[in-house]
């Protein structure tokens, strides 16, 4: 039992801490970064945000999609009053 109590983890918490700080900063220096005048989403780092840009392509979809079916059929019969 001896032996173990002398032995210590070969790395100590300090070090960690010390290769944590050196190392995450060059992690998120890589990521996806805006653009100036960009008109799009960054590109997700997680499955979190790639559902909601895939949300919100959907909510657009279907909110550009029915009304312009709609209008295809309210326009000819707006203008049959006309004509």
């Amino acid at each position: 039992m001896k032996d173990f109590e002398k032995k210590k983890f070969p790395i100590s918490f300090k070090t960690l801490y010390k290769i944590l700080l050196t190392t995450w900063p060059v992690a998120v220096a890589v990521a996806d970064a805006a653009e100036p005048w960009q008109l799009s989403f960054q590109d997700p780092a997680t499955p979190i945000m790639q559902g909601l840009i895939d949300l919100h392509h959907d909510i657009f979809f279907f909110h550009g999609f029915y009304p312009s079916i709609c209008m295809l059929d309210v326009v000819p019969y707006c203008l049959s009053f006309f004509i």
